[in-house]
This record gives structure tokens, C-alpha cells and sequence, in this order.
């Protein structure tokens, strides 16, 4: 037969019944409790492993933080590299700027330098531009008395001019209608000063021919500034529209 042994090593077939019904009773209440300790121990673990889970996902979720961290990190470490390379840049501007300040104001202590021997040459300046000042305002009186007197002699001087003009026309005058000869042609622009030419001799042979076609007529005023308009003109059909009571007028 199949021996069954209790935990203490003893054979269990020995013993009476009533003992069996209460080591079946202890078994099945130590049964029962491990059973509760187990579903309780199960509910634990469920507990834990929902809460390992939970802690999982936000270790999953902290993880992308970090990455995201450690990427702007990185960028934050780009743009201070950068901006450590432009700190550089500024420093060595900056020492620039400070060695050309220094050549500034060495060259402003000698501007200064300069301008206090400006102002006391100004000064003096003044001093003559006083003198000068007075010699002008004496120069200007002088010039107002020679313009008083300039004044007077342009007066005289239009006086002269007029009484002169008077007389050229009195001339002018006297030399057309007394004095004139045949030759006072030889005044005007075409001949006076100028070589006498065959061509210029012809000219005024022409000239005088043109006289033939007003055989019979007045010599008035109005005939002689026809010739004068048109002498240097040739012949043509201009002479015979010019009318015989035109030519006569006086």
C-alpha cells in the first residue's frame, strides 16, 4: 500500500481517524490561509505590477525629457561655444578700441594743446581785426565822400553825354543833306578798310546801274532808304512793284 507521511515524518495510516479529521481540519485552514495570503500576496503583486507599469511609462516619458534635455543641451552648448568665439572677437575689438582711446586722447591733449595757442593767437587777432575795423570804417567814409563826388561827375557825365549825343546827330545831320559827295559810299561797311576788289567794283557798278530804272523819279527820303535796304541786292522784279508815288513821298 502507498504510505503517506505528515510533516513530521510519520506514517499517516497510523494514525486514528479522529486525529486525521483534525490534521485534515489544520490542513485545510492552513490551506485557507495560505490560500488568503496568496490571493492577497496575488493583489499585491497586481498592485505592483500596475505601478511598475505607471512607473515604466513615466520613466518611457522622462527618458524622451532627457533625450529632449540632453538635444537643447547640446544646443545650449553650441550657442555658448559661439558665443564664447564672439566674447573673443569683442575682447580683442575691445583691446582694439582701448589702444586706439589711448591714441585719441594723446591726440586730444594736443588739440588741446594747440587750441590754447589758437585762442591766444585769437586774441591778438581781435586785437588787429579791431584796428582793421576802424581803418574800414575810416575807408568807408572816404569811400561815401568819392561817391558823393563819383555822383556829381556822372551827372556831369550824362550832361556831356546828351550835349555830345546832340551834337553827333547835328553832324549826322549836317554830313547827309550838306555834305555828302559821291564818294561817302565808300564808308560803308562793304569798302571802308577793305582792299578794293574786282568783285567789290562790280558790286558797285551794279549799284549805280540800278539808278537807270528810276530815271524820272523824285529822290526822296523813302528812295535813298530803299538803296540803302537793298543796293547789295541783284536786280529783280522787287524794283519794278516798288510804285512811282511810293518812291515820290516826302
Amino acid at each position: 500500500r502507498e504510505v503517506e507521511m505528515d510533516i513530521d515524518g510519520n506514517d499517516m495510516n497510523c494514525y486514528p481517524r479522529e486525529k486525521l479529521i483534525t490534521l485534515l481540519k489544520r490542513s485545510q485552514e492552513e490551506l485557507a490561509n495560505v490560500t488568503g495570503r496568496l490571493n492577497e500576496t496575488e493583489s499585491q503583486l497586481s498592485e505592483t505590477e500596475d505601478k511598475l507599469n505607471t512607473t515604466i511609462e513615466e520613466l518611457g516619458a522622462v527618458r524622451g525629457e532627457l533625450n529632449t534635455t540632453l538635444k537643447e543641451l547640446g544646443a545650449v552648448r553650441g550657442e555658448l561655444n559661439s558665443t564664447e568665439k564672439k566674447l573673443d572677437v569683442v575682447s580683442s575689438d575691445l583691446n582694439k578700441t582701448e589702444t586706439s582711446m589711448e591714441s585719441v586722447i594723446g591726440k586730444l591733449n594736443s588739440t588741446q594743446e594747440e587750441l590754447n595757442i589758437t585762442r591766444v593767437e585769437l586774441g591778438t587777432v581781435k586785437d588787429v581785426l579791431n584796428v582793421t575795423q576802424e581803418e574800414l570804417n575810416s575807408t568807408q567814409e572816404e569811400l561815401q565822400t568819392e561817391s558823393a563826388q563819383h555822383n556829381k561827375t556822372g551827372e556831369q557825365l550824362d550832361t556831356c553825354s546828351t550835349s555830345l549825343t546832340s551834337t553827333l546827330t547835328q553832324l549826322e545831320t549836317a554830313r547827309t543833306f550838306h555834305n555828302i559827295t559821291r564818294w561817302d559810299i565808300l564808308y560803308t561797311t562793304p569798302y571802308y578798310n577793305k582792299v578794293l576788289t574786282g568783285e567789290l567794283f562790280q558790286q558797285l557798278s551794279s549799284s549805280w546801274g540800278l539808278l537807270e530804272k528810276f530815271v524820272g523819279a523824285n529822290i526822296t527820303e523813302g528812295v535813298v532808304d530803299h538803296f540803302r535796304q537793298y543796293h547789295q541786292e541783284p536786280v529783280c522784279d522787287v524794283f519794278e512793284q516798288l510804285s512811282y508815288p511810293m518812291l515820290s513821298k516826302s
